[in-house]
C-alpha cells in the first residue's frame, strides 16, 4: 500500500517543484538587477524568460515572483507611511501591488511558440506598459535597461533595445543564424556605445541640498525650526555662489503664508544674486485637495510646478476627496538658468513616461533635477529607484541632479 502510494505522489510533487521552484528561481536575478544602474542590462532577457515557459502557470510565476522580490521593501515601508491601517492591511498592499502589475504580463502570455507571435507579444507588452494610462502606475519595468545598453542614444537606444528584446524572444520559437548574429551585434553596439559614452557634467553653480529631517513633525513649533533650518541652508549656498538650488519633495511641508514669510529673505536674496531655488513643497486647496509641487522662486520669477503622478494611494487618491491632483499633460519642464530642466518628483522616478513625455517634444531638456522625500523608506528601496531613474537619465544623455530627504 505505502508502495503505491509513493508511486502515485511522486509525480506530483516533480510537477509541483517545476512549476513553482524554477520560476522563482530564475525571477531572482532579475529583481536584483536594480540594486545597479549597469546591472540593469540584464533586464533586456526578461521578456524571453516571460515567454519561454510552456504554461501560463509557470510565466504567471516568474512574474509575479519578480515583483515580489523587487518591491519587498514595500510591505514595510507601508507600515510606516501607514502607520494606524495594520499589518494585514500593508501585507495586502504589497500582494495586490505586484498582482496588479504581473497582470498585464500574464494576459498577454501566449503558449503559442511561433516567431511572429512571440515578436508581437514583446512589442505589445513593451508598449502597454510604456505609454499612458499604464506608464504612469507599472513602476521598475524592464525597458529600463535600455539607459544601460545605450547611454545617450535616447529614443534610438529605447528602439534598438526593444529589437534586441524581439530578437531574443524569438529564439524561443527557432535559434537561426540570421537572430544570433543579430543579438550579437546589437551586444556590441551596446559594449561600444558604453564604452564611449561619458556622462556630462552639471551646470556651474548648480547643488541639491540633501536632508535628514524625516517625516513632518507634530509639534508646530519644531516645524518652525524645521523651516529655520532649511533658511539657513539656503542662504549658505547663496553666499557660496551656487545659482540653482534644488532642496527634496515636500520638504517645507505646506506652503502657507506664515511659510511663504519665513523664506521672504532668502528670496530678495536669490533675486539681489541672481540665483533662483527650487523648493518641495505641498499647497493646500480650500476644498480639501493638495498639489506635490518643486516651487521655483528668485531672479526668473516665481513659478509652481506641480508633480505630473504623485504617488498612487499614498498621495494620489482620485476617489477621495483629499486626493493629490495628477497633472498628466503638464511638460514637466522648468526654464532656469539658460537651461531646461525636466523634473521627476520622488514617484515618478520609477515609472517611464514622465521622462519620456518631457523628452518628446522641444525644447529638449539640457539636465534631469529630482526631488524625493524617503522618510518612510530604506536606503534599499530607495536605491533601486535611484538606479531607475539614472539609467533613463543615462539613456537620453543629459546630467542630473538630485534632493532627496531621508
Amino acid at each position: 500500500m505505502s508502495a503505491n502510494t509513493t508511486k502515485t505522489m511522486s509525480p506530483y510533487n516533480g510537477a509541483l517543484l517545476k512549476v513553482s521552484f524554477i520560476p522563482i528561481l530564475f525571477a531572482i536575478p532579475f529583481a536584483l538587477a536594480y540594486y545597479f544602474t549597469a546591472s540593469l542590462a540584464l533586464l533586456v532577457a526578461f521578456p524571453f524568460f516571460w515567454l519561454v515557459w510552456r504554461t501560463r502557470t509557470q510565466s504567471f510565476i516568474f512574474v509575479f515572483a519578480y515583483y515580489l522580490l523587487l518591491n519587498w521593501e514595500e510591505f514595510f515601508d507601508s507600515l510606516k507611511f501607514f502607520p494606524n491601517k495594520g499589518i494585514y492591511f500593508s501585507f495586502f498592499i504589497f500582494v495586490a501591488h505586484a498582482l496588479f502589475m504581473s497582470v498585464w504580463w500574464v494576459l498577454l502570455y501566449s503558449p503559442k511558440k511561433t516567431s511572429l507571435n512571440l515578436i508581437l507579444r514583446t512589442l505589445l507588452i513593451n508598449v502597454i506598459l510604456t505609454l499612458p494610462p499604464l506608464g504612469f502606475f507599472v513602476w521598475l519595468q524592464p525597458l529600463t535597461c535600455a539607459g544601460a545598453l545605450f547611454p545617450g542614444l535616447g529614443f534610438t537606444g529605447l528602439f534598438l533595445s526593444i529589437i534586441l528584446m524581439c530578437c531574443l524572444t524569438s529564439c524561443i520559437a527557432k535559434m537561426t543564424r540570421i537572430r544570433i548574429i543579430l543579438v550579437f551585434l546589437l551586444a556590441v553596439a551596446a559594449i561600444i556605445t558604453n564604452l564611449s559614452y561619458r556622462f556630462p557634467p552639471i551646470p556651474a553653480g548648480w547643488t541639491a541640498i540633501n536632508t535628514n529631517l524625516g517625516n513632518a513633525p507634530s509639534n508646530v513649533f519644531k516645524t518652525a525650526m524645521r523651516e529655520f533650518t532649511l533658511v539657513n541652508l539656503a542662504q549658505n549656498a547663496l553666499d557660496a555662489g551656487d545659482k540653482v538650488i534644488l532642496f527634496p519633495e515636500n520638504i517645507a511641508l505646506d506652503w502657507l503664508a506664515g511659510t511663504q514669510d519665513q523664506w521672504g529673505s532668502v528670496l530678495q536674496s536669490a533675486k539681489n544674486k541672481g540665483a533662483n531655488i527650487i523648493l518641495g513643497a505641498q499647497i493646500d486647496w480650500s476644498d480639501g485637495s493638495y498639489e506635490n509641487t518643486l516651487i521655483m522662486f528668485g531672479s526668473e520669477g516665481y513659478e509652481i510646478h506641480p508633480a505630473r503622478q504623485p504617488m498612487p494611494l499614498g498621495l494620489w487618491r482620485p476617489w477621495s476627496r483629499e486626493t493629490y491632483h495628477a497633472h498628466w499633460f503638464n511638460s514637466g519642464k522648468i526654464k532656469v538658468d539658460h537651461q531646461i530642466a525636466a523634473y521627476l518628483i520622488c514617484y515618478e522616478q520609477m515609472i517611464p513616461w514622465p521622462i519620456l513625455s518631457s523628452f518628446l517634444n522641444g525644447p529638449k531638456p539640457t539636465i534631469v533635477i529630482s526631488s524625493a522625500n524617503q522618510w518612510f523608506s530604506g536606503a534599499s528601496g530607495y536605491r533601486k529607484q535611484h538606479n531607475a531613474m539614472l539609467a533613463n537619465v543615462r539613456l537620453f544623455g543629459v546630467p542630473s541632479l538630485t534632493a532627496v530627504n531621508r
